[in-house]
């Protein structure tokens, strides 16, 4: 006797096939090799978009050389020819456009027109509204930009939150600890990451760490300079550090506690085991534009002691971080980057910044307990695979 048996065809089929058909899908025109925060979320969605076979291509800004093997493109390096393939019709198509709105070609015109942007003070840059407001809808990181954005004039029914999402199998606490000679053999070690030297906050941060501990303590400060320039000028990371100990603080550099400086970009992998190899990250920024680093610092099961302001204010809570209070907003600081000029941004409180750098150290069963909800925390709302299903429903609804 034989069996018959038919397998139905799930909605998500029907809409797979359709699509093929009429050669619709997201053609991605933004920075796909560079390493701000929305480079490297082009290239994480660029990658997941493709495992899950749903119709991507990538049509790269104007003079971007994509070569598979930069070490910025290894994660998608196999998958690129394919995302480069000339095959989806924009006319059929969402473009999807990400990274500052400057950047953003306005003369293509798709099925519909997404954009997404993320920036860290009280408004964003001047001319960015006109643009955001050109596109169909614009994914805004966080609630904190939503209102920023639509403050500054981008039309609010325009804006949906779609957050960043993190790999919490990349991004894990059993890593491996990443081999550096330059690491301080300290028994604790606090991590700060700057984009920036005031943005980031680096001065209070550094600053805190002098004041709070001792030279002959068993405790370090590292801090990862991921790039060596500002705009078109080159970054004297070591010399500002050293000239704001001396001359800003009054020290001498025999009579603090060591401070490690890491300078260059590195892999997610290696990243991550820079996590592994430290105890707390503290991110005392003044402006944040995604909370990356700290989302990153969360799934590693990190301790995490950073500014309760912007978009960290979206994620981190007394449960499962030491959030750092603030004294309002002042006028951010032009010099840095011209995009500040007229903004305001957070002041982190010096003394509350002490006090929770303190309780991280010292308090080893709170912090543990803060870290683990942490970790919880990202993975219940921010891994990728919680994340991407959002991403799909909504490019789904705009090519429907």
């Amino acid at each position: 006797m034989s069996v018959t048996t038919t397998v139905s065809e799930t909605p998500t089929d029907r809409w797979a096939a359709t699509s093929r058909d009429r050669n619709a899908g997201v053609i991605v025109h933004a920075d796909i090799t560079g390493e701000s925060e929305l480079a490297a979320e082009n290239r994480a969605l660029a990658l997941r978009l493709t495992q899950r076979q749903f119709p991507i291509q990538i049509a790269p800004l104007s003079g971007q050389q994509l070569n598979p093997h930069a070490p910025s493109l290894r994660t998608i390096g196999r998958h690129l020819r394919d995302l480069l393939h000339d095959r989806l019709d924009l006319a059929e198509s969402v473009l999807y456009q990400s990274g500052a709105p400057t950047s953003w070609n306005l003369d293509f015109y798709g099925r519909c027109r997404v954009g997404r942007a993320a920036f860290g003070t009280d408004r964003i840059p001047e001319g960015w509204a006109e643009r955001c407001n050109a596109v169909d809808e614009l994914w805004a990181p966080s609630e904190f930009h939503r209102e920023t954005f639509a403050a500054s004039g981008v039309e609010r029914s325009k804006i949906r939150v779609v957050p960043y999402a993190v790999d919490s199998d990349v991004f894990c606490p059993l890593r491996a600890s990443l081999q550096l000679p330059g690491i301080p053999a300290k028994s604790f070690r606090f991590l700060g990451v700057t984009d920036g030297w005031l943005a980031s906050g680096i001065d209070v941060l550094v600053q805190a760490f002098i004041e709070e501990f001792s030279a002959g303590g068993d405790v370090a400060l590292i801090l990862h300079c991921p790039s060596e320039r500002r705009g078109d000028s080159f970054i004297d990371f070591e010399t500002e550090l050293i000239t704001f100990i001396e001359t800003k603080l009054g020290r001498n550099l025999e009579d603090v506690p060591p401070i490690a400086l890491l300078v260059g970009s590195l892999s997610d992998e290696d990243r991550a085991g820079l996590f592994a190899v430290s105890h707390a990250f503290v991110q005392a920024a003044r402006a944040e534009a995604t909370g990356r680093h700290c989302i990153e610092a969360l799934a590693c099961q990190l301790p995490v002691v950073a500014t309760e302001w912007g978009p960290l204010s979206d994620f981190l809570t007394e449960q499962n971080s030491f959030p750092v209070m603030t004294n309002g907003l002042v006028s951010a600081q032009p010099e840095e980057n011209e995009l500040f000029a007229g903004h305001r941004w957070a002041e982190p409180n010096l003394d509350h910044l002490k006090k929770q750098m303190r309780e991280a150290f010292q308090n080893s069963k709170e912090t543990a307990g803060r870290a683990e909800q942490g970790r919880r925390d990202v993975v219940h709302r921010l891994e990728w695979s919680v994340v991407l299903p959002e991403w799909i429903r909504n490019f789904r609804k705009l090519l429907a």
